[in-house]
């Protein structure tokens, strides 16, 4: 099975078990057992000894108990059990899992150690492991909740956001359902114990229903790797990459929170340099400019034309040209298609009236259709 196809496991499952979910309600086990059970495409199983049913679904005492060969695991157990858990998956011939504990190298040396035989175990029985120390993952288009985090983001749009923070992953959940964005996908893969970001990147950047990939990073595992998979999916769709480890405050925020080593911000300029990616000063700004492009998405050439409300703003859009993506600018206001004169009287008088965006799409006749309705949904 490829990298590309092992990865579909965990956003497309046919049958998933939720080992250590709780019947207890507010409990973090009992928010996953609902998430679960949200799956559209995917049977659920239950594992807990303490419970005979769970949510109206019967629970199973053991992993051996269940009746089917589950695709998917999510282990919602303490990091002590975790080992055990996996191998109690091996046992099953369970190839794919999400680890949700934390206190793993994030914690020190003994959490290290702990995480140390945890990626030995998955390599030595052909386990796929995402964790640990994360939040989850999500397919919005199936309503797949392996998450802990409550409700399912909107589906049907085509951004897919990946990162090592629980945090962030959460803030985009939250920011989706309070400015309606629509996801195609989402996964924090934690501590990279087993599966690493390039594998994830790899994975958006083949991904049919991914148009968007948005990253928001730590740190990099292997920074020449991710380089040349952002390189080869940036072919193909944009991607837009946040990066906190810039300062040295950050880098020891990221080793505080996942156990990483992240590099220099210059050294990750470079690489992102070279990748010819789009690169975001904040969590806020990665999911807004994938936002955009996921609603207007990146045009065929590289021309630009710029319609300002003030001059002094014009002259910024012409230095910053989109990040150096877009070798010509005009301005609209000079001449139309036609020929005649635009007149920056007209330009202006419709820009006093930006409450009504309708006026602006006469005056934006030397521009192509789909920049003006971006400028237009922009006025809305």
């Amino acid at each position: 099975m490829t990298e590309s196809l092992m990865m579909d496991v965990f956003f497309n499952p046919r049958t998933v078990v939720g080992i250590g979910v709780s019947a207890q309600p507010g409990k973090l086990g009992f928010i996953l057992a609902e998430n679960l059970l949200e799956a559209r495409a995917a049977d659920v199983f239950f594992v807990n000894p303490g419970a005979p049913e769970i949510l109206g679904r019967p629970c199973f005492p053991s992993l051996e108990n269940v009746p089917v060969t589950p695709d998917l695991a999510v282990v919602a157990v303490p990091a002590a059990r975790v080992v055990e858990t996996l191998m109690d998956c091996a046992r099953k011939e369970i190839r794919a899992a999400v680890v949700l504990a934390a206190g793993f190298a994030e914690t020190g040396s003994a959490g290290e150690r702990l995480q140390q035989r945890m990626s030995s175990v998955c390599r030595e029985h052909s386990i796929r492991a995402v964790g640990p120390n994360t939040s989850g993952l999500y397919n919005c288009m199936t309503r797949l909740n392996a998450s802990i985090a409550y409700k399912n983001p909107p589906g049907g749009g085509s951004i897919s956001f990946m990162t090592q923070s629980g945090a962030a992953v959460l803030a985009a959940h939250e920011y989706a359902l309070d400015h309606h964005l629509q996801f195609a996908k989402l996964i924090d893969y934690g501590n990279q114990a087993d599966v690493k970001d390039v594998e994830i990147l790899d994975y958006f950047g083949r991904d049919p229903e991914t148009g968007v990939v948005a990253v928001f990073l730590e740190g990099l595992a292997t920074g020449e790797r991710f380089s040349q998979l952002a390189d080869e999916a940036g072919g193909r769709k944009p991607i837009v990459v946040g990066w906190v480890a810039r300062t040295p405050e950050g880098r020891r925020a990221a080793r505080a929170h996942t156990g990483m080593r992240a590099g220099r911000g210059v050294g990750a300029d470079a690489v992102f340099g070279r990748a010819g990616v789009i690169q975001a000063r904040s969590m806020l700004e990665t999911i807004e400019t994938a936002k955009a492009l996921d609603w207007q998405p990146l045009p065929a050439g590289s021309r630009a034309c710029r319609q300002p409300g003030r001059h002094h703003f014009g002259v910024g859009g012409h230095g910053g040209r989109i990040g150096g993506h877009v070798r010509r600018t005009w301005s609209c206001g000079a001449r139309t298609r036609s020929g005649g004169a635009g007149g920056n009287s007209a330009l202006d008088g419709a820009v006093r009236h930006h409450a009504e965006p309708h006026r602006h799409g006469a005056h934006l006749s030397a521009v192509p259709r789909s920049l003006c309705a971006l400028y237009r949904r922009a006025l809305c």
